[in-house]
């Protein structure tokens, strides 16, 4: 009688166990398009919201500074000009600061399909192991 032909013995258990792995690496692999997916749609459209949000921005400021220099055109203008100069490099300088420490408290790409992949290697490392 050969065992290999029912599907068990060596040669089903490869098989299942195949038949598992592929599974597992398939379910990783879906789980890692679905989180690019996502990430792309929410960056393009925080990306349009914020060159929108800053576009209109910065076209206010523009025009509140050209408002204030023209409103003391005659006496402090050059204070004005001054003054406005140190708050919009101040403003940036603390905008800046907030990103570099936003970008460094940030947790990298694919959170959850790097937590299932480390997971699962505990739970291979750990059949590994003989049970006492």
């Amino acid at each position: 009688m050969d065992q290999d032909t029912g599907g068990t013995g060596l040669s089903g258990s490869l098989r299942h166990f195949s038949a598992t792995l592929l599974g597992a690496v398939e379910t990783r692999l879906r789980l890692l398009a679905t989180e690019l997916e996502e990430g792309g749609l929410q960056a393009l459209r925080l990306a349009g919201l914020g060159a929108l949000a800053l576009f209109f921005l910065g076209l206010g400021i523009v025009l509140a500074t050209l408002l204030l220099v023209l409103a003391f055109w005659d006496t402090h203008r050059l204070v004005v000009v001054g003054a406005l100069t140190g708050l919009f490099l101040g403003s940036g300088i603390v905008a800046a600061l907030i990103l570099r420490s936003a970008l460094q408290s940030s947790r990298g790409p694919f959170p959850i399909t790097l937590q299932e992949l480390s997971r699962d290697r505990e739970i291979l490392v750990g059949q590994d192991k003989p049970n006492p």
